[in-house]
């Protein structure tokens, strides 16, 4: 499972426990954490890539 984080304050932390949560209660496998350069700007298309190659599913935080 792909987390992206946009860099916005506690988005990080807000994600960690999305993560923990699904691989406690969900069975999620794994989970994996991108973290854009800042919040106005898109994922880039590296980290895109990477994401499909590498999960199946992907979740983007909100912090603030």
């Amino acid at each position: 499972m792909a987390l992206v984080d946009n860099t916005k304050f506690n988005s990080n932390r807000l994600l960690q426990k999305i993560g923990d949560l699904l691989k406690t209660q969900h069975g999620v496998a794994e989970t994996r954490v991108w973290r854009k350069r800042n919040a106005s700007v898109p994922v880039d298309e590296a980290t895109v890539a990477d994401i499909r190659t590498s999960c199946d599913v992907m979740i983007a935080g909100v912090g603030d």
